[in-house]
């Protein structure tokens, strides 16, 4: 009898295009997806549908830098969704600085970045798309890749980038996103949960149905094109009435963050990732939530509630059924909470995920400019940290003594 021998995989070669046009981006549009969800774990961040409607709001001063890797064959295996923007250092100097789309200059949040490229050749097809990068480096300044997704491989492969080509790489900012590994069951996960927060959430399930007996409630589950207009209004002024409550505007009254989601709610229901739920009493809106369902996760984007309300404790009481409605209609296993350490994220959860910026600076005058603003914006922050702590810690020695 004889035995087959098992010969080493055949590591792929691959070629990097540059794609800067916006005629060559939509070509990419039909293979964008499919790739997106190879990857280990695909967010809506880097869907075509948030990628594509980014461009088209937010790609003033700047210019497409995708790169695109194909094996010799032609098969996609890796694309770097980048562009080249112009950000100006100290706000005088103009510095060409490379970026994930989706990263910078709106107020819209993009979290958990990276390049797309799926398992098992994610060093050599990262490696071949960032050295790709640096064969264009006459084009750019500096590399800000902002939000980048916990275990990446990024991170090593551009640590030996600037290894090799003996670059300055700094860590930026941290964004901390709470999460929660969701069971088969609304009743396990209850039965998961620490005897307080149990209690608790069973006191929500009761002030739910007290409610019940008070008003006519309605859950609306709606996430079909033609109800983006209605849904999405009742998140833009339920969401204005939170935050004004804080003395805030809220985001939705920055024009271009509202169009932008009216646009990428649309095309998020038409590709079916759209999630929303509106709790209506007395066939009034109370309370909103608005994310995405990609991969069986449960991505959660934003909320409002009408604080006349929240005496009832609409806003949970929306929250509970959503988190119950992912488990028991949708089948989800994980619900992520995205940035922010809110209080009410750590009701359901204790553990994070951690995005972190990399910053990777040039040769170049312009570059050698940035990288002293990134310096001396880093040690300001360390002392407004310092100064803020050592104030909160005199305020409570005098509500102490007082």
């Amino acid at each position: 009898m004889s035995t087959l021998a098992h010969s080493p995989r055949t590591v792929p070669r691959i070629r990097v295009d540059c794609v800067s046009t916006d005629r060559d981006f939509l070509e990419l549009q039909s293979e964008w997806n499919p790739l997106l969800m190879q990857t280990q774990r695909p967010v809506p961040f880097l869907t075509w549908e948030w990628v594509s409607t980014w461009w088209k709001h937010f790609a003033a001063n700047s210019k497409l830098f995708i790169l695109v890797a194909r094996t010799e064959t032609g098969d996609l295996v890796g694309i770097a969704p980048l562009h080249i923007v112009i950000r100006r250092a100290f706000g005088l100097v103009p510095v060409r600085t490379v970026e994930f789309l989706g990263y910078h200059g709106s107020a819209v949040c993009s979290d958990h970045l990276d390049l797309l490229v799926p398992p098992p050749d994610q060093e050599i097809v990262c490696a071949g798309l960032l050295e790709a990068m640096m064969a264009r480096k006459q084009e750019w300044d500096c590399v800000a890749f902002g939000d980048v997704v916990e275990g990446s491989v990024l991170f090593g492969c551009m640590s030996e980038l600037a290894k090799r080509w003996d670059l300055t790489l700094q860590p930026g900012p941290q964004e901390f996103c709470p999460y929660l590994h969701l069971p088969e069951r609304w009743d396990d996960l209850l039965r998961s949960m620490r005897q307080r927060r149990r209690s608790m959430v069973t006191n929500r399930r009761h002030r739910r149905e007290r409610l019940a007996q008070e008003f006519q409630v309605h859950f609306d589950l709606e996430c079909s094109p033609s109800k983006v207009p209605q849904q999405l209004a009742s998140l833009e002024r339920l969401h204005g009435l939170a935050q004004n409550r804080k003395g805030e505007a809220g985001h939705f009254k920055i024009d271009k963050y509202r169009k932008f989601h009216r646009d990428v709610a649309e095309r998020m229901a038409l590709a079916g990732h759209l999630y929303m739920a509106r709790f209506d009493c007395n066939g009034t809106a109370v309370a909103s939530g608005y994310g995405f369902f990609l991969g069986r996760r449960l991505f959660y984007y934003q909320s409002g509630f009408d604080p006349a309300w929240s005496p009832h404790g609409v806003s949970a009481i929306l929250l509970a059924y959503i988190m119950e409605d992912a488990i028991e209609r949708l089948g989800a296993t994980e619900f992520d909470f995205l940035r922010g350490q809110e209080n009410y994220k750590y009701f359901w959860t204790d553990v994070n995920r951690k995005t972190e910026g990399l910053f990777l600076w040039g040769r170049s005058p312009r570059a050698r400019v940035a990288e002293a603003e990134f310096t001396v914006r880093r040690r300001l922050s360390r002392v407004r940290m310092q100064f803020e702590k050592w104030t909160a810690i005199i305020k409570k020695k005098l509500q102490s003594n007082a």
